[in-house]
């Protein structure tokens, strides 16, 4: 959304397909836990940067690619299994050597 439009994308993914992509990503996000996981805290999040910059582009760059800027500001309103997810941790560019979350953005 800016002044001058208003946009909506829908995105072909399903509530469980997005459920698993979470899981895969990380323990953390796991919809159902079992007593064998670990103790998980930040060190032993096991984040899959790759799979969080893949999501990156599946929610925001593709579908609100020509509206980024890094000028303007940039709200997210998330909905259903969204509402519970951290966008600040997905990952912009990925690198050999570099990483950018979008929360740096």
């Amino acid at each position: 959304m800016t002044k001058e439009r208003l946009q909506f994308h829908t995105i072909d993914l399903s509530r469980k397909k997005l459920q698993e992509r979470f899981a895969h990503i990380s323990p953390l996000f796991q919809k159902e836990k079992n007593l064998k996981d670990v103790k998980i805290d930040h060190r032993w999040a096991n984040l899959r940067l790759d799979l969080l910059n893949d999501l990156y582009h599946m929610l925001i760059q593709k579908p609100a690619e020509d509206m980024l800027n890094p000028r303007t500001e940039f709200i997210i309103v998330p909905d259903d299994v969204l509402h519970y997810f951290p966008f600040e941790i997905l990952v912009t560019k990925l690198g050999r050597d570099e990483v950018h979350y979008l929360i740096e953005e």
